[in-house]
């Protein structure tokens, strides 16, 4: 029998079940499990969740209401009931026990794969805590809720506004991590991204407008493969 952690929840958001399953899994198979594992997804896949999950007490379904993923992820904070929660988007998943000794906010080690299943690089915080995966952060359960009228930046302006001192790795588990894929709704949505990530950058402040600003055009200016060249050899 797994050790059950609890201080902390994990929300777990997606529309197709095997992408589901793989991430629950994932988190099932771990030496440490969370207290409660809250699934938000349409209603159409409660059947086929329970039917393939049902021995498992821990699990908790709320149905998406198809408003995107940050109001999914709302709704999987309401029913929160520990002091911590994680978040993952169906696909990603744990290994090496990343929930063993958790007791506050902190980052998680986040392995990003490219769209070819290939390593790129280990996920840091490059223009501040803001900037790191949400895959990778343990936050509060009493956060302040995801902005939706952000549709695609609205986990770096709650990372952004709710940690003002530098975050650190929380895991005493050096070989723990989530694994991250790139190609998902931040990458094929890579324009509206980089143009609510300057709106959050000006909203917080306007030296830090500038900087985000002066950040994503050196991106562009570097193209995508200079950039994950860059990424791993800072990962090192």
């Amino acid at each position: 029998m797994p050790n059950l952690n609890v201080n902390i929840s994990t929300v777990l958001v997606g529309l197709v079940y095997e992408d589901i399953s793989l991430t629950l899994r994932s988190i099932l198979v771990q030496p440490t499990i969370p207290k409660s594992i809250i699934i938000v997804c349409p209603k159409n896949l409660n059947y086929k969740i329970e039917e393939n999950f049902s021995k498992f007490k821990n699990l908790k379904i709320v149905n998406d209401k198809g408003e995107g993923v940050y109001f999914a992820m709302n709704m999987g904070l309401d029913v929160v009931t520990t002091k911590l929660v994680h978040y993952l988007n169906a696909g990603d998943e744990a290994f090496n026990d990343i929930y063993f000794n958790i007791n506050k906010p902190g980052l998680l080690k986040v392995r990003i794969f490219d769209e070819n299943k290939k390593f790129v690089a280990d996920a840091i915080p490059l223009i501040g805590n803001g900037s790191y995966n949400h895959q990778g952060v343990i936050f509060p359960a009493n956060h302040r809720k995801y902005d939706t009228k952000y549709l695609i930046a609205a986990d770096f302006k709650l990372m952004l506004f709710l940690f003002k001192r530098k975050l650190s790795i929380s895991q005493a588990n050096n070989d723990a991590y989530v694994k991250y894929f790139l190609g998902g709704l931040s990458s094929k949505s890579n324009f509206q991204a980089k143009i609510e990530m300057i709106r959050i950058g000006f909203e917080y402040s306007l030296f830090y407008g500038l900087f985000v600003t002066l950040h994503i055009i050196a991106n562009i200016l570097l193209g995508r493969f200079v950039r994950r060249f860059i990424l791993k050899m800072v990962s090192r």
